[in-house]
């Protein structure tokens, strides 16, 4: 991770990107969040990091972390400190627009984890108005379930690479996106794998000078996987390691991925799940 630099400066757009994507992971000390910029055959750029309230330190832990958000909106409980941290992460980045060569780009999606704080996330984003952002959660397919792809589509739902929109109505929920994390965390670590210049390689902006060490430790000594096979095929199942370290940037990795896929963004030879589906059926 720490070598796959590019040259690009820090928020710098490469030309060849076309769709700017971020996630945001809720937590009650910090947001953690990350901005990627893609190409239409899913090379993607990270070109921004950071947490809310920042650091002003290159090593730290959630643990330990001095900057929490209730020392940054003091008199504010848990959610009332989560509520305005995140509505002013949004509010600035909604709004900014990233140089890419003579042009500008917006962020068109952005995934706000909800698995932990759901009203607070919806109350933000009905706040912000903008179609823009989305609520989301992770959920790990094993190979013992049934993949996203072979689901049967209802009414108001929508079946995408490894993601679904379930319809909420009656249920009580709030819209959101389900993603698969044991398919994505997998594509992420093949794309910062793949060499660079080659398609569905992933890099990070800076050069060989740029600290991403903290950010490295996220993605690559945070969780482990085992390859497991099904009655639905082979999947490589992750899990956190038994320390239990930081992984929010991984996270956030993945849903920047995610929101890509969502814009319509896709990797060589992809399939969609309803066109598989489709593919399934006529050949019984």
């Amino acid at each position: 991770v720490l070598k796959k630099t590019n040259g690009y400066r820090r928020g710098q757009v490469p030309p060849a990107a076309t769709r700017l994507t971020m996630f945001v992971d809720v937590h009650d000390k910090l947001l953690y969040y990350a901005v990627c910029a893609w190409q239409e055959d899913f090379t993607g750029y990270v070109i921004d990091y950071g947490t809310v309230p920042d650091q002003r330190r290159k090593a730290f832990s959630m643990a330990d972390a001095s900057r929490t958000l209730r020392r940054a909106f003091p008199g504010m409980g848990v959610d009332g400190a989560i509520h305005a941290g995140l509505k002013m992460l949004l509010a600035e980045y909604l709004v900014r627009e990233w140089k890419r060569g003579s042009g500008l780009l917006r962020i068109e999606r952005l995934l706000v984890d909800s698995g932990y704080k759901p009203e607070v996330v919806a109350a933000v984003q009905r706040e912000i108005g903008s179609a823009a952002v989305m609520l989301s959660k992770g959920i790990g397919i094993r190979a013992s379930r049934k993949p996203m792809a072979a689901y049967t589509r209802k009414p108001g739902e929508v079946i995408g690479h490894h993601w679904y929109i379930p319809n909420v109505r009656r249920t009580g929920q709030f819209p959101h996106v389900l993603i698969d994390t044991n398919y994505w965390k997998s594509f992420v670590h093949d794309g910062l794998a793949t060499a660079m210049s080659d398609r569905g390689c992933i890099s990070l902006y800076g050069t060989a000078k740029t600290n991403h060490a903290l950010f490295a430790e996220h993605i690559a000594r945070s969780e482990r996987w085992v390859e497991v096979t099904g009655p639905y095929g082979t999947v490589r199942e992750w899990s956190v390691l038994p320390s239990r370290p930081d992984n929010h940037w991984f996270d956030c990795l993945v849903g920047c991925a995610v929101a890509a896929s969502m814009l319509g963004v896709q990797a060589a030879g992809q399939i969609t799940g309803q066109v598989r589906q489709r593919k399934r059926y006529l050949s019984l």
